[in-house]
Formats: C-alpha cells, sequence, structure tokens
C-alpha cells in the first residue's frame, strides 16, 4: 500500500524543522521558529514562534538556512523561572526568557505557553494550549 489521502504521518505532537543558517540548537532546550520559518534557539526576541524541545543536540553554525533539520516535541515540560513566575499566574501565558527559562514579562519577548503549576523552582508550561489558541484567535476574525 502506498501514500494516500488521509495516511496519518505524524501526529500533532512532533515536528521536523529546518534549521536556520549559522545557528546551534542543544538538546532538552526550548526552540522556536523565526519570521522566516526557520528553527531557532529560544531567546527573548518578539515574533518568534513557540515549536516545542530539541529532541537532539543540532550545528548548523556552518550551513545556510535550512542546511540542517531538527526533530522538535511539543507538549507540556518544566522550565527555569526567571522568578518572577507565581502561583498565580496559574494559567496565565508566560513568555520566552532563554532556551530554557521562562518569565511573566511579555515586552520584547514572545509567548512560550501557558503555566500549569510550579514544581519547586521549575514552572509547568504547556506548550500546546498556546499554539492552539493562536490558531483560533485568527480563526475567529
Amino acid at each position: 500500500m502506498g501514500i494516500r489521502t488521509g495516511h496519518e504521518k505524524m501526529g500533532n505532537q512532533f515536528l521536523k524543522l529546518s534549521v536556520k543558517g549559522s545557528t546551534e540548537i542543544e538538546m532538552c532546550t526550548m526552540v522556536a521558529v523565526d519570521g522566516e520559518g526557520y528553527a531557532v534557539p529560544a531567546s527573548k526576541k518578539a515574533g518568534l514562534k513557540i515549536a516545542g524541545i530539541a529532541l537532539e543536540y543540532v550545528d548548523n553554525l556552518n550551513g545556510e538556512d535550512g542546511g540542517a533539520k531538527i526533530s522538535v516535541k511539543r507538549g507540556t515540560y518544566l522550565w527555569n523561572n526567571d522568578g518572577t513566575i507565581k502561583e498565580t499566574d496559574v494559567l496565565k501565558e508566560c513568555f520566552i526568557y532563554d532556551e530554557r527559562t521562562v518569565t511573566a514579562a511579555s515586552e520584547g519577548s514572545s509567548a512560550a505557553g501557558i503555566v500549569l503549576g510550579l514544581e519547586g523552582e521549575y514552572v509547568i508550561v504547556d506548550m500546546m494550549t498556546h499554539i492552539y489558541k493562536e490558531i483560533t484567535t485568527k480563526t475567529a476574525v
């Protein structure tokens, strides 16, 4: 049996993304997609779209845009807290501080996901709900 319409390819949790040139992405860090559609390490920068967690290390430092691919998984993960996220932020949006850290401060940053709770010094972040929110907000217009 060959490829056919309706054949499930990979589900909605796993992505294979083209990596930005001159970029290195470490395993188990947040990955975002820039305005050109390339995977980059998540950073405090407006205009990024959170993709998920890197399932592998990718070195595209000497490559062109799209010269390497990275496997990314979307879901719920523990991230470092920059100290601004509190228990009262549960079910609120949080933002990217760096590739391992989230913040409550939105200015100059992009959304990382929805805070589901705190576990010690870590924040439990649902990185899929935000994606669904963005899609439904755009289609509701």
